[in-house]
């Protein structure tokens, strides 16, 4: 959990972050609003939701998060690139399914709309006062950490 790896001085504030990704559901459990929705749109779909973790491992194309112990601003900078993708994709998917699936499309966009939302949320706290994102231009996780950091020196 990336709240577990912060340092003490960001960790509530942090913390405070991650609870409310849980209270609107992107904690991928089981259980949680957005699984519940998606899972059940693909069984109305014909197709049976497959939510074990090796099964999603294999279909994801990215790699775990690569942050271990680190600062708050540190975890920003690299969440900030781990939802551009996740937006990314969700993006790409709604493009995909705007004409043939307008239902599936609405959830997609719906879900797009939290996201960029906490998304917008994270980059507050990496912006310069001139409206700069301090990681803009960083492809990786641990880059966008290295230089959220170097904002806050």
């Amino acid at each position: 959990m990336v709240a577990a790896a912060a340092s003490p001085s960001g960790f509530t504030k942090l913390r405070r972050l991650i609870d409310e990704l849980r209270r609107v559901g992107f904690t991928g459990k089981p259980d949680s609003p957005r699984v519940v929705i998606f899972s059940e749109r693909i069984a109305t779909l014909g197709v049976s939701p497959v939510g074990t973790p090796g099964a999603l491992v294999a279909e994801r194309n990215w790699d775990d998060y690569s942050i271990g112990r680190s600062g708050a601003i540190e975890h920003l900078g690299a969440l900030d690139k781990v939802y551009q993708g996740v937006i990314t994709s969700h993006r790409n998917a709604a493009a995909d399914t705007e004409k043939s699936d307008p239902v599936t499309n609405d959830l997609l966009i719906g879900h797009l709309h939290e996201l960029e939302l906490f998304q917008w949320f994270v980059r507050a706290h990496l912006e310069f006062s001139s409206g700069a994102l301090s990681t803009e231009g960083v492809a990786t996780e641990k880059g966008a950490a290295r230089k959220a950091s170097a904002q806050n020196e």
